[in-house]
């Protein structure tokens, strides 16, 4: 209902599967609240709206492709959602946020699932972690050239595993935005953080970062068996993140993972 919500698709306590759809010229394309949400194989082309903005509903989004969104908008925002998923999504860019996870009226997010998708290029946040959500899962992501790469923040927690942060202005930031609202906590682990412009890490008074396991090349980061070396990238300048035989995150990453097929130890990144 358009009068209600302005999204091409809007849905209100409803089972809807968006397939294979292309989405050309729209300020907002789809917008959830309640229900079963689940959006896949779609392309996004550019706008000035939410791509996909979905409140207290069972969400998904997965195998998309984004493109740039304008103005004060993030690509994918999760407000509210218990045990969502956003996996294997190819975002090219915004003014906003890439990833938001925060909260309507006093529910916050919890349990989210970020998994394998690939970020480029976002004003503010790769992705942003706030408003008291929990319980955030942060892996397999590949994350370049934005403001801040992860941001968790007001009282957040999220686990940051097995990704890769090339070339973002600040790599993973805890902090509290809003006053009173506490810091954010995250754990990080089997993570490189590449060639970030300011900080590879930073945590404010009210924060904590845990980072193991984990390489930088601009500095040595306390912690559990962190590394500091060249990632060894096949190629960063055409954005192929994986990783040359000769790479010292090789078999270097959390012992007590689980093992890689070959029945190595897992690598970091």
């Amino acid at each position: 209902d358009s009068a209600m919500i302005n999204a091409t698709i809007s849905s209100y306590y409803s089972e809807v599967e968006v397939n294979n759809c292309k989405f050309i010229n729209n300020d907002r394309s789809i917008y959830g609240y309640y229900g079963d949400v689940s959006v896949s194989s779609c392309i996004f082309f550019e706008s000035a709206g939410e791509k996909v903005n979905l409140q207290y509903s069972n969400s998904s989004v997965e195998d998309c492709i984004l493109h740039y969104t304008y103005g004060d908008n993030d690509a994918i925002d999760y407000d509210g959602v218990f045990d969502g998923v956003i996996r294997n999504n190819i975002l090219y860019g915004g003014e906003d946020d890439g990833l938001d996870i925060g909260r309507i009226d006093a529910t916050s997010c919890n349990n989210v699932l970020l998994e394998g998708n690939t970020i480029y290029n976002f004003v503010d946040k790769g992705v942003s972690i706030g408003e008291g959500s929990q319980d955030i899962n942060i892996s397999y992501n590949t994350i370049t050239t934005s403001r801040m790469g992860i941001a968790v923040k007001d009282s957040s927690t999220a686990i940051v595993d097995h990704n890769t942060l090339y070339e973002n202005t600040f790599g993973i930031s805890c902090y509290e935005k809003n006053y009173g609202d506490g810091g954010g906590i995250a754990s990080i682990n089997n993570t490189i953080i590449s060639q970030s412009i300011i900080s590879t890490i930073d945590a404010d008074n009210t924060s904590e970062i845990d980072i193991r396991y984990s390489l930088s090349d601009i500095v040595l980061m306390s912690g559990e068996q962190n590394i500091i070396d060249n990632p060894m990238f096949v190629n960063e300048e055409e954005n192929n993140f994986n990783l040359k035989d000769e790479s010292p995150c090789i078999n270097s990453g959390d012992p007590l993972y689980l093992l890689d097929y070959d029945g190595s130890i897992t690598d970091i990144g």
